[in-house]
């Protein structure tokens, strides 16, 4: 798998701890205002500390996209940074700094070097940056675009700051004071390794559009209240929930429409967020519903009585093997079992 993890701010109805449920830590991550494009975007105050689940076993190569504004950057040394991380460990961070009241640039660092400055960028735009990155001490190499434009690269360079040859995080914060006067916004991310023949590489300028169940297709597990699943399950209250202790019940729920995304689907990421209802564990699964035929995400261990979130990448329709089709995705349908 390539694509690893997407964020649009999306269908956490504003909520920061059910947004947090993604993430291994998420401190003062994901107050939302409106969105880039469409949907939610995240407004980047002080003091965030967001920092991903390790994505698997460490690989050498990231890439990274995302939408990137501010209003009112100032002078500030102390600003947004996005850091590529080895288990506690930078190796290569993009650092965002305001250059006059109008501009900014971005700073690629490698620890306290600085590797290479972009060009200024007015504040009133959105821009959309990725970074591509192979990691190593040595023999290194970045690409840095904004708005698909390549901006600056290099080859043959130290990008490793702790040394190892690999990455497994992706690290988002900010200093004390904020960054660049408060209101930076960011949106709709995505983060690749270059494992597997899909999502590789970059995808350009991309956008993520969430949503939350309709209705109910398929109702094994017991509702908290009433008889519809769907309406628990939209909502930021861990009390409406669905419940059950039956090895293969399975909830499958309905979904409206995408109404903006119109072009190339890179993947779809579902997520359950679920807890223990005593002690133990138990072990669960995504599930997708494509072409009538229910197809199995990975299994995964619950272990908390609190709640935690467990998400599924679909790079492709599983009915196919190819890029999901517009009319294929919003015909899915997607859910969850209880395997054990």
């Amino acid at each position: 798998m390539a694509l690893l993890f997407m964020e649009g701010f999306e269908s956490h109805g504003g909520s920061s701890t059910f947004l947090a449920r993604k993430y291994a830590t998420a401190l003062n991550w994901g107050n939302v205002t409106t969105g880039r494009l469409q949907g939610s975007c995240c407004t980047i105050g002080s003091g965030i500390n967001a920092r991903t689940s390790a994505f698997g076993a460490p690989t050498s190569t990231c890439v990274i996209g995302f939408g990137y504004q501010d209003a009112t950057a100032g002078g500030s040394a102390s600003n947004f940074e996005i850091n590529i991380i080895s288990g506690a460990g930078d190796q290569l961070r993009l650092r965002f700094v305001g250059v006059t009241t109008t501009t900014f640039r971005v700073d690629l660092m490698r620890g306290a070097t600085l590797i290479e400055s972009s060009p200024s960028y007015s504040t009133l735009n959105w821009h959309y940056f990725e970074l591509k990155a192979v990691i190593h001490p040595a023999t290194g190499t970045y690409e840095l675009r904004r708005n698909e434009i390549l901006v600056m690269s290099d080859t043959g360079v130290d990008t490793a700051a702790s040394g190892s040859a690999d990455w497994d995080a992706i690290h988002f914060t900010t200093a004390a004071d904020g960054p660049l006067g408060g209101t930076a916004r960011i949106d709709d991310i995505y983060i690749l390794n270059a494992v597997g023949s899909i999502n590789n590489n970059f995808l350009g300028d991309s956008v993520i559009e969430g949503r939350l169940p309709t209705g109910d297709s398929l109702a094994d597990w017991t509702p908290s209240s009433g008889a519809a699943h769907w309406s628990l399950l939209n909502d930021i209250n861990d009390a409406t929930r669905v419940t059950t202790g039956t090895a293969g019940d399975v909830d499958l729920l309905t979904f409206d429409s995408l109404s903006f995304i119109n072009g190339t689907i890179h993947g779809v990421m579902t997520m359950v967020q679920a807890g223990l209802a005593g002690l133990g564990t138990r072990t669960i699964r995504n599930i997708a519903r494509s072409a009538g035929t229910n197809y199995n995400g990975a299994s995964q261990v619950v272990e908390t009585t609190g709640v935690a979130g467990f998400y599924e990448i679909w790079e492709t329709d599983p009915d196919t093997s190819v890029k999901w089709t517009l009319s294929g995705l919003n015909a899915a349908e997607f859910g969850f079992e209880l395997v054990s």
